[in-house]
């Protein structure tokens, strides 16, 4: 059957406008998901700063450990799969000391880990809590004591006995229950004057007692400003 060329004409143009209108619906009416209302997956585990996985540690408490000057920051646990470290700001001995003592079970928090000169593995403490009291602290909450010069102080006395860190080089005395600490330089020039001197007076400046740190040998720390050997006066840079 011949159609005539003006109903061929019609529809085509009907099929045209079919096909059009589809694309138009598909392309300019039919709604899009966007990108900022797509569920994000929760994260499954917090990480530390640096971006190792915060962990658990479970042991009880060998011994302690200090910093060159002495000064308590660190805590040996004995775990099912050894023994490790963990590290803490020093100023913040006297709260982990209270949930710590030797031989009590404790559940820690830590984060990043390195390797001291020994080449033992050392934790990085977040969070401590005594399995025995059930009491818990978070390092974070602990905030460093404000900037201080110290207590002005003198003591005196008639002989020095001198303290030496891990690689045996003196780092100061013990004069009158008070470790003085002394730099390199000034061991060098006072070591024998020191050792000889029948009257030594020191004057400075003690670290407080409320500035959170625990000196393993319980000692009071002074940075000297002068130390007088038998009437001599050397000041001290």
């Amino acid at each position: 059957m011949n159609l005539p060329k003006e109903h061929i004409k019609s529809i085509i143009i009907a099929v045209l406008l079919i096909l059009i209108g589809a694309f138009a619906y598909k392309y300019l009416y039919t709604p899009k998901l966007a990108t900022r209302d797509l569920p994000v997956k929760p994260q499954q585990n917090q990480t530390s700063q640096s971006g190792s996985f915060d962990q658990t540690i479970e042991g009880t408490v060998l011994e302690y450990g200090g910093n060159p000057i002495g000064d308590i920051d660190k805590i040996l646990l004995q775990t099912a799969t050894g023994k490790k470290w963990l590290h803490f700001p020093p100023h913040a001995a006297k709260r982990v000391l209270a949930l710590s003592e030797k031989n009590v079970a404790v559940d820690a928090k830590v984060g990043d880990a390195s390797q001291n000169l020994e080449k033992e593995t050392v934790f990085e403490l977040l969070a401590l809590r005594s399995k025995t009291s059930g009491d818990e602290i978070t390092l974070a909450g602990i905030p460093p004591p404000p900037p201080s010069n110290g207590i002005e102080i003198e003591i005196t006395g008639n002989s020095v006995q001198f303290q030496y860190d891990l690689h045996g080089q003196v780092e100061g005395f013990i004069l009158s229950g008070k470790l003085v600490k002394l730099r390199p330089k000034m061991t060098e020039v006072l070591g024998k004057l020191l050792q000889n001197g029948k009257i030594v007076r020191v004057k400075g400046f003690a670290r407080s007692a409320d500035d959170g740190t625990v000196n393993m040998q319980g000692y009071i720390l002074v940075k000297p400003v002068s130390i007088t050997i038998d009437n001599v006066n050397y000041t001290v840079q």
